[in-house]
């Protein structure tokens, strides 16, 4: 045994069945001890106890009755039974180099020649979000009193005596001369240059004339025994009373500047063709303030005299009608008519000499209308009584189907201006078709070749006014189209401008209004699909955080078509009302058109909306048309 620690082995008293007496510790369990001696009282005699190697929970058994045992001294070894093999082993894997001659080293690299790498930054516009923060301080905070230490003491008073060094000065009288003296009085005669003249007889004046004979001329009128006619009339005034009491001042209007003035170079400027009675509308560019439009005036009584007359253009023949309608709205690019014609009218129905529809020449109260016939439908009835109900579209409606043929437009070799390229879908082999452009937008202009369309001519114009947003208007009577935008200003600038139609409440004869909700975009993302730029365009005044669905169109290419279409897509926004005004055709408006700004009454209760559709109805004598604006609730 390599180790003789002493150490005390407790006998427990625990005795198998078979008489062995088994060594164990307190806890019933197999003691887990190193070498230890065992050490006993007296010596046995003739019994002698074998020490052997002990396990853990082995027993040592004596074979002998024990009359009083003593143990004598022996070692003891006890064994685990547990193997502890050699687990893992290090080693070093080197060994001492030696050292060498310091041979040469060569670098097996070269230099690289620089290339320049295109780099393309990932990234794209952020939008602002909103975020919240959380402040960590309480609901309420507790009020805190903090003395206050003044740093400063009294300060004691000190008295500085002030002295003045001056003296008395000495007075000096200074002599004064005077340089002048009393001059002299001397008398100057006076002299008149004159001489009298000679009088001499007054010449005799002859007039050339004689006495005249008498002569009589005789008149004779052709008139007759006249009716007394009696006319009511109305004073605008009232019965005056004495001014109350206090100090009033009266109103000044102040000066218009006039419309043209040579001195600051003013110019008149035509903003529009004329129409058909002849009238030029202007504006003055130098005036501070817009030119009022129509102003019709407030009457306690309003009486038009209505007439309507259709009248077939190459032959002149007149075209007896029961009644008539027609309509035009913003998104048209010209005018829907029906009318209901005496059975005199079938003659004059056909078509033209060239196979063309006959055209009809309207006057709606003295406004004409140039419209085309392409259907024509007979109607009989019991009396016997025949008409012809007959529509059909305005003088564009030969620019479409089914009058025109499908072309391939477009594709032009250099640079164009979109005003250019709506001219040259007018016509065949660069040779006009008898069609002109009205174009009021701003230009903008496309590369060479981007653009290309399949299409009639209507369809090809409707194109390039969509990349914009822009509306196609016809003119009344000539063969002119007039591009022009939907939204000339947004509607929140509306108030900046003069209406078109100044017209009273007591002029319209029923208001419908029906409220429509649309969403409060103040931003939209406005590009072109091939050329051009690709951003937002944001409603001025606002941080643009609501974006309306983008916008593209191949005729996107320039900033400006961007801003145009930008414009179209914001006006259109927020809560709206459709209000429709049924009205009389007066002598001051006319027909009010799509396009036109109408205000209707004055004061706090005006109301101020852009004309979105025009229809006529008349039943002889009754006629009345109908106008749709578009106001916004700002």
């Amino acid at each position: 045994m390599g180790d003789t620690r002493s150490a005390r082995l407790v006998l427990g008293p625990q005795i198998d069945r078979s008489g062995r007496l088994v060594l164990g510790d307190d806890d019933g369990g197999a003691p887990a001890l190193p070498d230890v001696l065992i050490a006993g009282a007296p010596a046995l005699p003739g019994l002698g106890v074998r020490a052997g190697l002990l396990r853990c929970a082995v027993a040592l058994a004596a074979t002998a009755a024990l009359p009083g045992m003593g143990v004598r001294a022996g070692g003891l070894r006890y064994q685990s039974n547990t193997q502890r093999p050699t687990v893992a082993a290090a080693g070093t894997a080197w060994q001492v180099a030696a050292a060498g001659d310091g041979a040469q080293a060569s670098p097996t690299h070269q230099a690289t020649a620089a290339r320049p790498a295109a780099a393309q930054a990932r990234w794209q516009r952020g939008r602002d979000g909103a975020a919240q923060v959380v402040h960590p301080l309480p609901a309420v905070l507790a009020a805190l009193a903090l003395p206050g230490v003044a740093p400063w003491q009294a300060a004691q008073a000190r008295h500085e005596g002030a002295a003045w060094l001056h003296q008395q000065a000495l007075r000096t009288a200074l002599a004064h001369l005077a340089t002048w003296q009393e001059g002299q009085r001397r008398h100057m005669p006076v002299g008149f240059g004159h001489q009298d003249a000679n009088r001499m007889p007054r010449a005799w004046a002859a007039a050339p004339w004689q006495a005249g004979h008498a002569l009589r001329l005789g008149y004779m009128g052709h008139h007759q025994g006249a009716l007394a006619l009696h006319r009511p009339g109305r004073a605008p005034w009232q019965e005056g009373v004495p001014p109350h009491a206090g100090m009033s001042v009266r109103p000044v209007t102040p000066p218009k500047p006039p419309c043209y003035d040579p001195a600051t170079l003013g110019r008149i400027v035509f903003t529009a063709l004329a129409d058909g009675t002849g009238r030029v509308v202007f504006v003055c560019e130098r005036s501070t303030s817009p030119e009022q439009g129509v102003v019709v005036p407030v009457r306690r009584v309003y009486i038009v005299l209505n007439t309507i007359t259709l009248t077939r253009v190459d032959n002149g023949a007149p075209l007896h009608a029961r009644g008539f309608s027609a309509s035009l709205d913003v998104d048209s690019w010209t005018w829907q008519w029906s009318a209901a014609l005496h059975e005199s009218a079938e003659p004059h129905l056909a078509r033209q000499a060239n196979g063309r529809p006959p055209e009809v020449l309207a006057s709606v109260n003295g406004q004409p209308l140039r419209l085309v016939v392409e259907r024509v439908q007979r109607d009989e009835r019991f009396l016997p009584q025949v008409r012809f109900n007959v529509s059909g579209r305005g003088r564009a409606a030969v620019l479409a189907s089914p009058w025109a043929p499908v072309l391939q437009h477009g594709g032009q070799a250099t640079q164009r201006t979109a005003e250019q390229l709506a001219a040259e879908v007018l016509t065949i082999n660069n040779v006009g078709i008898g069609w002109g452009i009205d174009w009021q937008l701003p230009a903008w202009t496309v590369p060479a070749g981007l653009w290309t369309f399949s299409g009639s001519y209507m369809e090809a114009l409707a194109d390039i006014a969509s990349a914009v947003g822009a509306a196609i208007q016809p003119h009344p009577t000539d063969a002119v189209l007039r591009v022009m935008a939907r939204y000339p200003r947004p509607p929140w600038e509306w108030d900046q401008l003069a209406p078109d139609y100044l017209l009273p409440r007591d002029a319209v004869q029923t208001l419908g209004t029906e409220f429509v909700d649309k969403p409060a975009y103040n931003g939209v993302f406005v590009g072109g699909t091939q050329a051009g730029g690709f951003g937002p365009v944001v409603r001025g005044g606002t941080v643009g955080d609501v974006l309306a669905p983008q916008a593209t169109h191949v005729l996107i290419t320039d900033p400006v078509a961007q801003r145009l279409r930008g414009t179209a897509v914001l006006a259109d926004t927020g809560r709206q009302r459709r209000v429709s005004l049924s009205m009389q055709v007066l002598p001051e408006t006319g027909l009010i058109v799509p396009g036109k700004l109408v205000q209707v009454g004055s004061g706090a209760g005006a109301m101020l909306g852009m004309v979105r559709a025009t229809a006529i109805e008349w039943a002889r004598p009754r006629l009345r048309q109908i106008v749709e604006l578009e106001v916004h609730d700002l």
